[in-house]
């Protein structure tokens, strides 16, 4: 009986580092994930944010003091 009670705590434990080890793995690709689905959910605005900094690097190009204030 003794060996059963151990083993069953044993297996506990073995489970229990197996499934956190797992669950620790996975988040940082949950980070990533999320990571992307914001920049896909936001991908206009950034279009947007990037195509006016393009146009302000091109107007000024022959400034190179521009960006100063």
């Amino acid at each position: 009986m003794l060996s059963k009670a151990i083993g069953k705590k044993a297996a506990r434990k073995i489970a229990s580092k197996v499934v956190g080890r797992f669950i620790g793995r996975l988040v940082p690709h949950a980070g990533w994930v999320l990571s992307v689905k914001g920049v896909w959910d936001h991908r206009q605005e950034i279009g947007e944010i990037t195509d006016q900094l393009t146009k302000n690097n091109k107007e000024n190009n022959n400034n190179p003091m521009w960006y100063v204030r």
